[in-house]
């Protein structure tokens, strides 16, 4: 796949684009023993852009953080600060013979927050504890947001509905984390600034069921990271 993307690169930049080429995830860790060598961290944060290969290859016993070849692709957005994810919707036209004829026309952009939650909270593992009768493994995730990083990822969803038919819906899951209840907190406070963009709030499970059946109703979505 990135031998024939870069014919392309190649036909279309010519002469003006030096492309270098290295390794991040299951390549790397094998030829190196880390997935995102240092080698290749470097030229990475030195580029104008960077053209990402599937980095995954999972094999038994990459449990460890530091052997799972998604690590590397954590790392790379944490390094390279990508912290909004832009995930289109778009129906032209109804598929032939499909059932879901009702989508046709929708067009909804999901912005999700790539730098935090559970993917880079810490503390984070496995452990043994001991129960009634035995020691038992459990295994343990942080989640985590800043009000900053909300912030940051809400205005550009609702910079994003400006320009589009100005409707925002907020996914969260409030009712039940705290992490959500900041969330929704954050992005209340930041709409304020944008009185042009109508801001909805919904909880996830529900948001999941009335996306799928009444797309034409919604504009962007924004939703965290997990």
């Amino acid at each position: 796949v990135m031998r024939e993307a870069l014919r392309v690169l190649s036909f279309f930049g010519g002469r003006e684009l030096k492309v270098d080429v290295a390794h991040a995830g299951r390549t790397a860790h094998d030829a190196s023993g880390h997935v995102l060598p240092e080698i290749t961290e470097r030229p990475v944060l030195d580029s104008d852009a960077v053209l990402l290969g599937a980095i995954g290859d999972n094999r038994p016993g990459d449990y460890e953080d530091g052997l799972r070849p998604e690590t590397a692709l954590l790392a790379l957005r944490k390094s390279m600060g990508c912290s909004i994810n832009l995930r289109p919707i778009l129906c032209t036209a109804q598929p032939l013979g499909s059932r879901y004829g009702y989508a046709a026309g929708s067009d909804i952009l999901i912005v999700r927050e790539l730098n935090g939650c559970a993917y880079y909270g810490r503390p984070r593992g496995t452990r043994l504890v001991h129960a009634p009768s035995a020691i038992v493994p459990e295994g343990f995730d942080t989640m985590r947001y800043s009000d900053a990083e909300v912030r940051r990822v809400a205005r550009f969803a609702l910079e994003a509905a400006r320009h589009r038919r100005g409707m925002v819906l907020s996914v969260d899951k409030a009712n039940v984390l705290s992490t959500s209840r900041l969330w929704r907190d954050s992005v209340a406070s930041t709409a304020c600034e944008y009185t042009d963009v109508h801001l909805e709030h919904c909880y996830v499970d529900s948001a999941s069921v009335e996306i799928m059946t009444r797309p034409h109703d919604y504009d962007v979505v924004l939703t965290g990271n997990l």
